[in-house]
């Protein structure tokens, strides 16, 4: 929700390093200003407990 209010898409926590033999585009150091429509956020959990929840501006 953050990330679409405020048109961010933030960095990647805890990434030290890429390997740069995959083509990925990654935010790595700080938040990228982006215009963002939607977000998708998921969640998984021990015992089948799974959800996905879709996020659109207002």
């Amino acid at each position: 929700m953050l990330a679409l209010r405020d048109q961010l898409i933030p960095a990647t926590a805890n990434l030290t390093s890429l390997d740069p033999g995959i083509r990925v585009e990654v935010v790595a150091k700080e938040a990228r200003p982006a215009r963002l429509d939607c977000a998708v956020k998921t969640s998984m959990g021990f015992g089948g407990f799974t959800a996905a929840l879709v996020l659109t501006r207002a």
